[in-house]
């Protein structure tokens, strides 16, 4: 007598459509917080005219917006562990607006210092800290890499399709100061939609992430906490590998005036440069190197070594063409190559 053996059905994995569902809402949150505070990426000749400003004060608000942002930078981590991210994040980006909305008006250099600090208060203390620990939750040790280039890939689509349609207003009304104000209403604006959006459509989010990656218990980040964490000797070595790695991303800003002044671009084109250079580049630069850190190097520092190694002849050969208007297709492609490499 025979017995049939049967064997389970395999089931196919079933796609958790809540978790990229609340992906795509931090990747748009993700992809519009910054641009007020980065008004230079596409916009630094306008600003600089309609605002009347010289390098040395668009360079003192940057400042300003980053050492505020650094100070608070723990304080941001620190709520972000005692507050919802759901209240935390459409926080900055309501913030954000209205502070956009203010800056449209053109106020003098004092306020647009306050301003510039206070959007420091919003993005990198209200927004960042939550928005990273919230990506971090979605996935499993294997797929940080993963999350986070297609969180830097999705910021990339974003920050493009806005940055061009801010551009586009910018020249629809003759590319001056009316179009300036226009494009800053414009990031306020979608700054304001996108934090009323994501308040209403988290409301159901907000535990469902701990269900596929619960934690083993939550602690309360206190002082105790942070000074024990400051005493970790790998802290401070991934701190200043951080650390290193903005002070080379920081430098991508300055490639929109460098080819302005150095190889003679007309504003619009630049414009469009400084979008590509900045936002374009994320959409292959992030998915490429979480896959390349995650399956590849096996490891996030091996791949940042390799990347910075990268970075030293790229840097030779901009540093030797000839600083005329007859290099403009070489310095691009360079400096393209410089930024994809960087994200």
């Amino acid at each position: 007598m025979t017995t049939m053996a049967t064997t389970p059905e395999k089931s196919t994995p079933r796609v958790d459509r809540s978790k990229w569902v609340r992906f795509a809402l931090l990747v748009m949150a993700g992809g519009t917080i910054y641009k007020l505070a980065n008004l230079k990426d596409a916009f630094y000749v306008p600003m600089q005219e309609a605002m009347s400003l010289s390098h040395t004060e668009i360079g003192t608000l940057l400042s300003v917006n980053s050492m505020v942002a650094t100070a608070l930078f723990i304080v941001g981590g620190y709520l972000a562990d005692r507050f919802s991210t759901r209240i935390l994040i459409p926080l900055g980006l309501v913030g954000t607006g209205t502070l956009g909305l203010f800056l449209s008006t053109f106020p003098g250099f004092g306020t647009l210092l306050l301003l510039f600090a206070l959007l420091a208060v919003c993005s990198d203390c209200l927004v960042w800290p939550a928005l990273l620990k919230s990506i971090r939750q979605l996935g499993g040790p294997k797929e940080q890499g993963r999350l986070f280039g297609l969180l830097e890939g999705g910021r990339g689509v974003v920050d493009t399709a806005v940055a061009f349609s801010a551009l586009g207003i910018f020249v629809l009304l003759g590319s001056g100061t009316g179009g300036f104000r226009a494009a800053i209403a414009f990031y306020a604006i979608i700054n304001i939609a996108v934090g009323v959006l994501l308040f209403l459509l988290l409301r159901n989010q907000t535990s469902e992430q701990t269900s596929q990656h619960p934690a083993p218990k939550k602690q309360k980040a206190g002082l105790g906490e942070i000074w024990r964490a400051a005493k970790l000797p790998q802290l401070w070595w991934v701190s200043f590998t951080v650390f290193m790695v903005y002070v080379v991303y920081c430098g991508l800003t300055y490639f929109i005036p460098y080819r302005t002044y150095v190889y003679g671009l007309p504003v619009a084109l630049v414009g469009a440069y400084g979008i590509i250079n900045q936002y374009g580049l994320k959409i292959l630069g992030g998915p490429i190197g979480g896959v390349l850190a995650d399956k590849v190097f096996k490891g996030a520092s091996r791949y940042i070594r390799l990347a910075f190694l990268c970075l030293i002849p790229v840097v030779v050969v901009l540093l030797l063409l000839p600083a005329d208007p007859s290099s403009q297709i070489p310095a691009m492609i360079v400096t393209l190559l410089f930024s994809l490499i960087v994200f």
